[in-house]
Order: structure tokens, then sequence, then C-alpha cells
């Protein structure tokens, strides 16, 4: 029998991120060129809705998301 961890939870957040992301960007009529505006839309949702919590390491430090490529514009609201 295999003891295997269940699956990562940054892997599950990294996908509800991602969900949610899509949605929103489905909702504003698919803009180009926006794709880091919903990510941390979703992020931020997600962190409010207390579904995602930020990764930290042993010593207590925040570990860097991973993030699409693409600069960075302002939240959307």
């Amino acid at each position: 029998m295999s003891t295997n961890p269940p699956a990562e939870s940054s892997d599950v957040v990294l996908e509800a991120t991602r969900v949610l992301a899509h949605q929103l960007w489905e909702n504003a009529s698919c803009p180009s060129g926006h794709d880091l505006q919903f990510w941390h839309a979703a992020e931020e949702q997600l962190l409010e809705a207390g579904a995602a919590k930020p990764s930290t390491s042993a010593n207590g430090a925040s570990k860097r998301r991973a993030q699409p490529s693409g600069k960075k514009l302002e939240k959307v609201r």
C-alpha cells in the first residue's frame, strides 16, 4: 500500500486562482492584455474568502506564488 501524500495544497490554490481569474476575465468581456490584473483580483478574492492562504517556509517567510507572465496592471474592482 502506497503512502503518497495528498495533492499539494499550493497546486489546489493555483488551480482555484486560475479558474476564478478566467471567470473574472470572461465576465469582463475577455479583454486582451490584462492577465495579471485578473490573476491578482482572483488571488485577492480567494484570500479574502479564506480559500487560499499564502505559503510560508519553515522560517515563516512567505514564498513567492506563481503568476502568469505579463505587465502588472491596476486591480479590478
